[in-house]
């Protein structure tokens, strides 16, 4: 079966390369992983836990094979994400104050009910469909000496690094506001632990601006995740030959 995930073009902006993930059918990179952990686990009901973008993906791929699909998410979790979910046939279990208690949950409730928690945290598939990803970038013939991306669950930045093992990496961290779903506050067995990672602080207002720019001279609608990446690939393209960007979503996601 083909649902177009994956094969997502490259486009230069700006001298800054980006992989438009946001081009996946839900608009977000984690189809690529809600595919390959599901279809890995077929034939079988799943609970995950998310902070929206991969319950999203994750219930749309569950909804292609008739697999039910139960989604732990925290309060604070964008109405569009939670009503996409919802959607495509999901069922949310919300309330929580944040991921780890919504983890610890869906943990119970597994063992309760014996419905099988996929936990993208610690899925080797995650990482699997993010070197697919970064194997992507490569056979278009780029060689990223910097790649900005958000951590999130670790598995794109295990990918990446993967791949691309000489490159230098970098992610955005907000200083007066919460970037929803680029730095999940949880445990990250799947970051690789000798990956050097710098993090770069971004404002609000930074990020509005870029916003605004990105949609009216660039034409892509994008979320936040990657417009807070691309902040990052201007501060620095001056100090790189090739700063790759991943753009993880697009903008609907955020309303």
């Amino acid at each position: 079966m083909n649902i177009l995930i994956g094969n997502t073009p490259m486009i230069k902006i700006d001298g800054i390369w980006i992989k438009c993930e946001f081009m996946n059918p839900t608009g977000s990179s984690k189809d690529r992983i809600a595919y390959e952990m599901i279809t890995n686990n077929l034939k079988a009901d799943i609970i995950e836990v998310s902070s929206g973008n991969t319950g999203v993906s994750m219930a749309f791929v569950c909804s292609i094979y008739s697999i039910r699909c139960i989604v732990f998410v925290p309060r604070g979790t964008s109405k569009g994400k939670i009503d996409a979910m919802r959607q495509y046939g999901a069922t949310i279990d919300t309330g929580y104050a944040n991921l780890d208690e919504a983890t610890k949950a869906a943990a119970i409730f597994s063992h309760r009910t014996g419905i099988k928690y996929i936990n993208q945290f610690n899925n080797k598939y995650n990482r699997i469909a993010q070197i697919k990803m970064a194997r992507e970038i490569r056979d278009a013939g780029i060689s990223p000496d910097c790649i900005v991306c958000g951590v999130g669950t670790g598995g794109t930045l295990a990918g990446l690094y993967a791949v691309f093992p000489k490159a230098v990496f970098m992610t955005p961290d907000a200083v007066d506001f919460n970037i929803e779903g680029i730095s999940d506050g949880v445990p990250l067995p799947l970051k690789p632990k000798k990956c050097p990672l710098t993090i770069v602080d971004i404002t609000q207002a930074e990020l509005n601006d870029t916003k605004n720019y990105l949609a009216y001279y660039a034409g892509l609608w994008v979320g936040n995740s990657t417009v807070a990446n691309f902040i990052i690939a201007r501060h620095f393209k001056k100090d790189f030959k090739t700063i790759v960007i991943i753009g993880h979503d697009n903008g609907w996601r955020y309303l």
